[in-house]
């Protein structure tokens, strides 16, 4: 039996900080990716499930620094209605 994988990701955006000296009064805003199957009025702004994905892509490129951050806000990148 053949199966299938979803192929579509929702995009999210978040803000985190660094607290240390040199990052002072500076925000970092980017975007990961999420896979799930929960429609978009299902995913609201900072749920667990935008977190972790946030977390996750984060520590990507933060982890071998040994960077500490916290994470401020996430929710779906969607482009507004016309």
């Amino acid at each position: 039996m053949a199966v299938y994988e979803s192929t579509f990701q929702y995009k999210l955006i978040y803000i985190f900080a660094i607290h240390d000296p040199d990052h002072e009064g500076f925000l970092k805003i980017g975007e990961a990716s999420l896979d799930t199957t929960l429609g978009p009025s299902q995913i609201t702004p900072n749920c667990d499930l935008l977190n972790t994905a946030a977390h996750a892509r984060i520590r990507q490129y933060t982890k071998t620094a040994m960077i500490k951050y916290e994470l401020l806000h996430t929710e779906l990148a969607r482009a507004s209605p016309e």
